[in-house]
């Protein structure tokens, strides 16, 4: 690995040739709320990561990330030898050495997948490619260094998402979901976890027995599937779930409890037994399994829900 070490008025800047083998670079996924620019070089192409605005970089992540048959970085000072592509944009209150030295361009406004968004952040992307760390062969003697060459490359699946708002029902209130997909840490004969589908009736529910003391519905839905938002009902008379968290599990047996701001977070349900309360997910989870858990309940531990998903799109 060769190491050229550049002074800038602002901050030292460190370019790290990695000598890693290969006639290709394997690409890295974009951060979730963040994105993967790239332009396209006579030996391959320069690309450099940013964090939709609100996020900010959970590491200091490199300058550039420089593809010429190997991938090599231009980084900041003190050189971090394992300068890592797979970075988090993330809400936190310490901001990150990028956003401490003013490095605004590294940061976005907006939709990734909106065309007018694209056009500002290709705008900036060509900025930071005339910048002083930059090198002339990026940009400034690169004659593919146009807009048409620029790729942007953003997690469709939480992009397109994020339009949806509470997004489309995977088929629990419908019937789509059968029967046989419904568990539950115990039910009352007449009410078994099947009868939880939202907007079902007023006398249908889940109920479940009052000596349970860690109550729990599941629902199996077939195929992982991506969750940004859970509906909850309640069983007349008096009947229904106040707060709850939620679970979710690949094989059924191993269970993540969903979390936010780096804690379980407990939703608030309902206030009544008829209205269906609506709470979106920060974070939409993938998974096949979903589990709720009720944690406080008036009267008994009743509940009907669906769960919500991302409209199809192309």
């Amino acid at each position: 690995m060769k190491t050229f070490i550049i002074y800038l008025s602002a901050f030292f800047v460190i370019f790290l040739f990695h000598a890693t083998h290969g006639t290709s670079c394997r690409m890295f996924d974009p951060p979730r709320d963040g994105i993967l620019t790239c332009v396209k070089t006579s030996k391959g192409k320069v690309c450099a990561l940013a964090c939709k605005e609100g996020f900010d970089f959970s590491e200091t992540p490199a300058l550039f990330y420089v593809c010429d048959g190997s991938w090599s970085f231009v980084t900041l000072a003190p050189a971090d030898l394992s300068v890592k592509s797979s970075l988090e944009c993330k809400e936190q209150s310490v901001p990150s050495k990028i956003k401490v030295l003013g490095l605004l361009k590294y940061f976005y406004k907006g939709d990734a997948s909106n065309l007018v968004s694209q056009v500002e952040i290709k705008k900036n992307f060509r900025a930071l490619l005339h910048e002083p760390f930059s090198q002339p062969s990026f940009c400034k003697e690169n004659s593919l260094c146009t807009d048409n060459n620029i790729e942007i490359f953003y997690d469709q699946e939480h992009v397109h998402c994020a339009s949806y708002g509470q997004g489309e029902p995977v088929g629990i209130s419908d019937g789509r979901i059968a029967n046989s997909s419904f568990n539950a840490s115990s039910y009352y004969f007449n009410y078994p976890p099947w009868k939880a589908r939202l907007n079902s009736g007023d006398n249908n529910a889940w109920y479940g027995k009052p000596w349970d003391v860690k109550p729990w519905i599941q629902v199996d839905l077939g195929t992982p599937t991506l969750v940004i938002s859970v509906a909850t009902q309640g069983k007349r008379f008096t009947l229904y779930v106040k707060t709850y968290k939620l679970g979710s599990s690949d094989d059924g047996k191993t269970w993540t409890m969903y979390e936010e701001s780096g804690a379980v977070k407990v939703f608030m349900g309902n206030t009544d037994p008829y209205s269906a309360v609506h709470r979106e997910l920060q974070n939409g989870v993938k998974a096949r399994f979903f589990r709720i858990y009720p944690q406080t309940w008036n009267h008994g531990i009743a509940l009907k829900f669906e769960l919500y998903t991302c409209k199809t799109f192309t």
